[in-house]
């Protein structure tokens, strides 16, 4: 293999396709990012169109990937608080700023909504 394929297959933005390049991780660390924690309810009920189940099975990964904290709530009713870790924000404070490019340098018309038909 020659130098040049290693660091193609090396490159560090494979790493950040593989773990964030699906189409709900980052909408959901942008939500979470907007409040201090947030209920799985909560998260559900502003995602509209991902099913609980994909919601449920991307907050597991974003917590092994120590994007986000899960935090068990003892009281009544019981429930669960999400929230970014210091990775997390860190992370979401370069989103941000590529979102903020995107909208200086795309055309609204350029955005459309994707539906998912699991609803």
């Amino acid at each position: 293999m020659t130098p040049q394929e290693i660091m193609y297959l090396t490159n560090p933005l494979r790493g950040i396709v593989s773990k964030l390049g699906d189409k709900w991780s980052l909408l959901i660390l942008y939500q979470l990012s907007n409040k201090a924690a947030m209920r799985f309810g909560q998260i559900s009920s502003d995602m509209i169109d991902i099913s609980e189940k994909e919601l449920s099975k991307k907050l597991k990964v974003l917590v092994n990937d120590g994007l986000i904290e899960k935090q068990v709530l003892y009281s009544f009713p019981m429930g669960t608080n999400y929230t970014l870790t210091d990775r997390g924000r860190e992370l979401m404070n370069i989103v941000k700023q590529l979102m903020d490019w995107a909208i200086r340098h795309f055309h609204y018309d350029d955005f459309w909504v994707e539906t998912d038909s699991e609803i």
